[in-house]
C-alpha cells in the first residue's frame, strides 16, 4: 500500500532543516554575528576586534560569551549615543581617561574620569570586558539618517567592487597592470583581493619589484589572485585547491570549523562581495605562488640543516614529499642545540625515538596561523597531541610562544618554524619523564640508592613513582631496607594501566609479588594508587602513585603480631579463637582497634568482653570484611560483607585538610 505524501508544512521544515545543515561554519558564524546584531538594525553584524590591530573577526557563539581573541580581552567605550569606540586598558591612559572607582552605574557600566588640572569629570562610561563592535553585514550599507544597514551595495564590475570593499591599492594596481579592462568586461571571475593595509605591509623589496615591472611581475602577480569562475564561500571547501588564472597553478583553500577562510593562508576578511561579472573576496594578505614540498623547503632552509639531517636519517623524507596537507613545526638548529648533548645525541642514534620525536612536530592537517583565535588541540602523526592556541599576536604550542616564523607555505601544507624541541613522551628515559612531573622527589631517592641506571637504560620496566607530597617532611634515609623498597617499586616490563586487571600478579625487581585491584573509582597497586595517567616512554612506563608501597610480608596475623599497637587486638583474637580463620589463605580487610581503642572501652565492660570468647569472636569478625579495600578506593560510599554476615558501609570524610575512614554498621533485624 502506497504511503500517504507528507504534509506540505512537514516537507517545509524538512527542507529549511536541510538548507540549515548545509551551511558552511563561515556562513553559519556569520549569521549567527547578524543575529547579535540585529537589535541595532537591519543588516548589521556583531564584530570582534583584536585592540592594537586591524584584525576583525565574525563571532561565533563561544566567542560571544568570552568576548576574547586569543586571550585578549578588551572593552567597548560608550562615548555618545550610536557611537562606539574600542580601547583596552593602556589606550584608556593614553586619552587621559581612567576608571575612578570601578564600581557598577547600570548593568554591567563603570563609569569613566577625565582628569585635568581642574579637577576630574566623569565623561563615559566602560562596559565590562568585551571585544563587540557592530557594522554592516558584507554586501550591506547605511542610509544617512535610517537605523542600520538598510541598502544593498550597489552591484558593478569586479574593477569598480574593488574600489568600495577596502581594497583601492588592488583597484589602482590593476589600472597599471592593464588587468582593469579585463575585470570591467565580460565573464564570471573570483578575485581574492588583498586589502589596503595588505599592500601597505609588504617590504619595499618586494613592492618595489612587482610595480617596476607592473605589466610582467604586477600582473602575474594579480592573476595569480583570480580563478575563472565564480567562487562563494560555500564552495570554498576545506583542503581543496583551485587553480589560478596565472598559470593554472594552485591556490590552497582551508574551510576551517571555527568559520575561518583561509587563502594561501590569508584570512578571508570580507567574503561573497558579488559583482557583475564575478565576485570579490578581501584577504589580509598578499599571497604568492607556491611551488615547493616541506620536503624541498626543509632541504633550502639554513635554519634547519640538523632536522634536515634527522629527517633523512629517520627516513621521513617521503612522506613530506608526498601529496597530503600536513603542518610542520620545524624545528630550527638553535632548538636542537638548547638539548643536552647527551640526551639528542640519545635520540638522534635511536631510529625508533628518531621517528616518534619528528612525527611529534607533524600535525595532521594544515593549520594556517590566522585559523588560531583559540586554543585547541591538535593530533600528531605520533598519535600524541599538542596544544596549540595564540596569546596576542604570538602562536603558542603547549602554551609557550615558541614559534619564531609562521606560515611557510609547501604544496603539502604549511610549515611554522619552532626554537624548541617537543621531545615526546615517547622518546623520553624513565628518569627524563620522571624529573619532568610532580614525582621528581622520587627520582632523587633513586638516585640516591643508586638504581638510576634502571631509569635511564634499555631495560624495559615500570615504574611505581610516589608523588612529592609524600615526601614533604623530606627524603627519607637510604639504607639497605630503602633500596630493597625501591627495588619493589620497579617492576619487570613495560605495562599499561589500561591493561591492568584484578588479582593480576606484578613481579618486582626486588623478586617481590605485587598484586593490582581495580575499584570503582580507583586502580591500585597494594596499598597505594594510581594517581595520574600513566606515562609511556621509550623504553619504560611511569605510574604516579598516591603513597609509597608496602609489599605484602606475610598472613594478617603476621602483620598485627609485628605491630606493636595492636597486641591487645591480638590476644582478643587468639582467645576468641579465631587465628586460624587470619592466618589461611584468602582475602581480608581488618579494621584493626589499637590498644587505645580498647583501653577508651570501660574497665568492667572490656574484662566481661575479653572472658565470653563466643561474643568476642562475634564482635571481632564484624571488624574483618571478606575482600579487600585499600584506603585510596574509599570515595563515595562502599559497602562491604563483614566475616560476621551483617554489612559494613565505609566512606571517606574531611576534617581539617585531613581524610578520614568511616566505617558504619548495617545490620539487618
Amino acid at each position: 500500500m502506497a504511503r500517504p505524501p507528507l504534509p506540505l508544512p512537514l516537507l517545509l521544515a524538512l527542507a529549511l532543516g536541510l538548507a540549515a545543515a548545509a551551511k558552511s561554519p563561515y556562513q553559519q558564524v556569520l549569521q549567527h554575528s547578524r543575529l547579535r546584531g540585529r537589535q541595532h538594525g537591519p543588516n548589521v553584524c556583531a564584530v570582534q576586534k583584536l585592540i592594537g590591530t586591524n584584525r576583525k573577526y565574525f563571532t561565533n557563539c563561544k566567542q560571544w560569551y568570552q568576548r576574547k581573541i586569543c586571550g585578549k580581552s578588551t572593552v567597548v567605550m560608550k562615548l555618545g549615543k550610536g557611537l562606539e569606540h574600542k580601547a583596552d586598558g593602556e589606550q584608556l591612559r593614553d586619552l587621559g581617561l581612567f576608571s575612578l572607582e570601578k564600581r557598577r552605574l547600570r548593568g554591567d557600566l563603570i563609569a569613566l574620569y577625565s582628569c585635568l588640572k581642574g579637577g576630574c569629570r566623569e565623561v563615559g562610561s566602560v562596559s565590562s570586558p568585551k571585544v563587540i563592535s557592530y557594522e554592516c553585514c558584507p554586501g550591506y550599507e547605511k542610509v544617512p539618517g535610517e537605523k542600520g544597514c538598510p541598502a544593498a551595495l550597489p552591484l558593478s564590475n569586479i574593477y569598480e567592487t574593488l574600489g568600495v570593499v577596502g581594497s583601492a591599492t588592488t583597484q589602482l594596481y590593476s589600472d597599471r597592470s592593464n588587468l582593469r579592462p579585463e575585470i570591467e568586461g565580460p565573464g564570471s571571475f573570483t578575485i581574492f583581493a588583498p586589502s589596503n593595509e595588505a599592500w601597505a605591509s609588504l617590504s619595499a623589496e618586494t613592492l618595489d619589484s612587482l610595480v617596476s615591472n607592473v605589466n610582467i611581475e604586477l600582473l602575474n602577480a594579480l592573476r595569480y589572485h583570480m580563478v575563472n569562475k565564480r567562487v562563494l564561500t560555500d564552495d570554498l571547501k576545506h583542503g581543496t585547491t583551485l587553480n589560478s588564472m596565472y598559470q593554472d597553478l594552485p591556490i590552497q583553500i582551508h574551510h576551517y570549523p571555527n568559520g575561518i577562510v583561509t587563502v594561501n593562508c590569508a584570512r578571508l576578511l570580507k567574503a561573497d562581495h558579488h559583482a557583475t561579472n564575478g565576485v570579490v573576496h578581501v584577504i589580509d594578505k598578499v599571497i604568492a605562488t607556491t611551488t615547493n614540498s616541506i620536503q624541498q623547503i626543509i632541504e633550502t632552509e639554513e635554519s634547519l640543516e640538523t632536522l634536515r639531517a634527522a629527517v633523512a636519517a629517520s627516513d621521513l623524507n617521503s612522506l613530506l614529499e608526498s601529496e597530503g596537507q600536513y603542518t610542520l613545526l620545524a624545528p630550527t638548529n638553535e632548538a636542537f642545540e638548547k638539548i643536552p648533548r647527551e640526551t639528542l645525541n640519545r635520540i638522534l642514534g635511536d631510529p625508533e625515538a628518531l621517528r616518534d620525536l619528528l612525527n611529534h612536530h607533524i600535525l595532521k592537517s594544515a593549520m594556517c596561523a590566522e585559523a588560531i583565535i583559540a586554543g585547541l588541540t591538535m593530533e600528531t602523526l605520533e598519535g600524541t597531541t599538542l596544544d596549540v592556541g595564540c596569546s596576542g599576536e604570538e602562536l603558542t604550542l603547549n602554551g609557550k610562544p615558541i614559534i619564531a616564523n609562521k606560515d611557510v607555505l609547501a604544496t603539502n601544507g604549511v610549515i611554522h618554524f619552532v626554537n624548541e624541541l617537543l621531545i615526546p613522551d615517547s622518546a623520553k628515559t624513565l628518569f627524563e619523564l620522571a624529573q619532568e612531573s610532580e614525582v621528581s622527589k622520587s627520582t632523587d631517592l633513586f638516585r640516591l640508592a643508586g638504581l638510576s641506571s634502571h631509569l635511564t637504560g634499555s631495560e624495559r620496566v615500570t615504574l611505581l613513582a610516589p608523588v612529592n607530597d609524600v615526601f614533604k617532611d623530606g627524603l627519607p634515609v637510604v639504607d639497605s631496607n630503602m633500596k630493597n623498597l625501591l627495588l619493589n617499586h620497579i617492576v619487570r616490563d613495560q605495562l599499561s594501566s589500561k591493561y591492568l586487571y584484578h588479582g593480576q600478579k606484578l613481579q618486582t625487581l626486588g623478586d617481590k609479588e605485587l598484586r593490582v585491584f581495580v575499584y570503582r573509582n580507583n586502580l591500585c597497586i597494594e596499598n597505594a594508587c594510581i594517581a595520574a595517567h600513566d606515562k609511556r616512554g621509550r623504553f619504560g612506563t611511569l605510574f604516579i602513585m598516591d603513597k609509597m608501597l608496602t609489599p605484602p610480608s606475610g598472613s594478617v596475623m603476621d602483620v598485627l603480631k609485628a605491630d606493636h599497637r595492636f597486641s591487645t587486638l591480638v590476644a582478643a583474637i587468639q582467645s576468641a579463637g579465631l587465628t586460624e580463620n587470619l592466618n589461611r589463605p584468602g582475602t581480608f580487610t581488618v579494621f584493626a582497634p589499637t590498644n587505645e581503642a580498647f583501653r577508651a572501652m570501660p574497665q568492667g565492660e572490656l574484662n566481661k568482653l575479653m572472658g565470653n570468647a563466643k561474643e568476642l569472636a562475634n564482635i571481632l569478625k564484624f571488624h574483618v570484611a571478606d575482600e579487600i579495600l585499600v584506603s585510596g578506593a574509599v570515595g563515595a560510599l562502599v559497602r562491604l560483607k563483614s566475616m560476621q554476615g551483617d554489612k559494613l558501609e565505609v566512606s571517606m570524610v574531611s576534617h581539617l585538610g585531613w581524610g578520614f575512614v568511616v566505617i558504619r554498621a548495617v545490620v539487618c533485624v
